[in-house]
């Protein structure tokens, strides 16, 4: 072999070497970034789930909540208004009073 060809096969060397090791710090250093990426992809998540959540759990305590204020609510008004038409009308109301069954509207 000859100095050229033995110099070229060193620096053939060298310079895969050199951009190995330039590979390993750029990877290296970008452990740091996708650190920071999962954490603010975390974050963001976390903010997104809790805002969605929230709205969810909302609507579906709004429903409930007017479902079970509907039924008393109703009873009692349909009740006073029924016992109230008859005391207007002059006459004594019956002592039981049928309610009907009526579901509350959803409120959309």
């Amino acid at each position: 072999m000859s100095r050229k060809a033995i110099a070229l096969a060193a620096a053939a060397v060298i310079a895969v070497l050199a951009a190995g090791f330039g590979a390993y710090l750029v990877g290296h250093s970008g452990g740091e970034d996708l650190e920071a990426a999962r954490s603010a992809g975390q974050a963001a998540g976390t903010e997104r789930g809790t805002e969605e959540g929230t709205k969810a759990g909302l609507r579906q305590g709004l429903e409930q909540g007017r479902k079970q204020g509907f039924g008393t609510s109703f009873e009692d008004a349909y009740t006073s208004a029924y016992r109230r038409e008859f005391r207007d009308a002059g006459l004594n109301s019956p002592p039981r009073i049928e309610i009907p069954r009526i579901e509350p509207s959803s409120g959309e």
